[in-house]
């Protein structure tokens, strides 16, 4: 292709872009406005490839044509809601400033945890030193779904009862802290299965660096991030202090404390783990029923296929 017909080509391009972006503007200029009659943009998230110079960003990848169009409407309409809530709600604009450390009581947790994964007492940052781990040691993840830690953490019986500690954890711990921090006595809607993470000491990164956003996740989301093990370094998770700013530093934390932090906005990341310390940690994301919108939950999914609804991918704290 010449230079004068690529440039019409991306001329072409940027203006039906921009076609898209005026019409959600014009369509979502309010937040909480109805899609009705507008056109019908579901959304079904796929499992991505880390990024690259040819790969464009989560959310837009795997996309073309009427499928990329529907996603950029649903992008300006959660950016939409990100600055309404910013704009309108003093306390909820205070609690995502920044990401914040709270203390809790966390014995109860690790010792759960490190009984079954442990088996022999040995503590979850050495159980890398385990004799059952070599042959799971090499191209694949911990943390993966085969691996000999994550089956015995999804063993029946003791999943069902971690379920009940995280439960428990949400409505002693994280709840108070949500609420007191905006003031309202709101339901609160929680991942109703937390993400649980093992990371051994030369594992590779996990993912990419990226926002949940660009997931299908609604901008009044905030994230728990909860270590089991001290964390410090390359083994733990890197954020920015505020959304496009990029001036990434690690929460080093210990057990006992965790990080409530907008990671819907905040460009969040791993790094190969260089210690000779494994990480155990898991999280989870929680929402605010009245910072809830089923509009654009109903038009994306998380990548294991469940809507952003209560009674799928949320359960809900009274």
């Amino acid at each position: 292709m010449g230079l004068k017909s690529a440039l019409r080509v991306t001329q072409r391009a940027n203006a039906k872009a921009l076609r898209v972006q005026k019409s959600a503007e014009v369509q979502l200029c309010r937040c909480c406005a109805s899609t009705s009659g507008a056109v019908d943009f579901t959304i079904s998230l796929a499992v991505f490839d880390p990024p690259s110079a040819d790969r464009p960003a989560p959310g837009r990848r795997q996309r073309s044509g009427d499928a990329l169009e529907l996603w950029r409407i649903w992008e300006v309409r959660n950016a939409q809601l990100a600055r309404r809530l910013l704009r309108t709600d003093a306390k909820f604009a205070a609690l995502v400033a920044s990401p914040r450390v709270h203390r809790f009581d966390a014995a109860p947790l690790v010792a759960a945890i490190e009984a079954q994964l442990s088996h022999s007492g040995v503590p979850l940052s050495q159980i890398h030193t385990l004799p059952e781990v070599g042959a799971w040691r090499g191209p694949d993840r911990v943390g993966g779904p085969n691996t000999i830690f994550n089956r015995r953490y999804r063993a029946n019986g003791f999943y069902e009862a971690w379920l009940g500690k995280f439960k428990h954890f949400i409505a002693d711990v994280v709840a108070p802290i949500v609420r007191g921090a905006t003031g309202r006595a709101s339901p609160l809607y929680f991942q109703r299965e937390p993400t649980f993470r093992v990371i051994f000491p030369g594992e590779q990164a996990v993912g990419h660096s990226h926002t949940d956003a660009q997931y299908g996740h609604q901008a009044g989301e905030l994230n728990v991030w909860v270590p089991l093990t001290r964390v410090w370094g390359s083994n733990t998770l890197w954020c920015e202090s505020a959304p496009g700013r990029g001036d990434f530093a690690p929460f080093e934390i210990e057990p006992g404390e965790l990080v409530v932090f907008w990671g819907n906005q905040l460009e969040h990341h791993t790094l190969p783990n260089k210690t000779d310390s494994t990480r155990v940690s898991f999280d989870a994301r929680v929402l605010l029923a009245d910072f809830y919108d089923g509009d654009l939950a109903a038009h994306s999914q998380a990548i294991n296929g469940q809507r952003f609804e209560p009674g799928k991918y949320y359960e809900v704290c009274t």
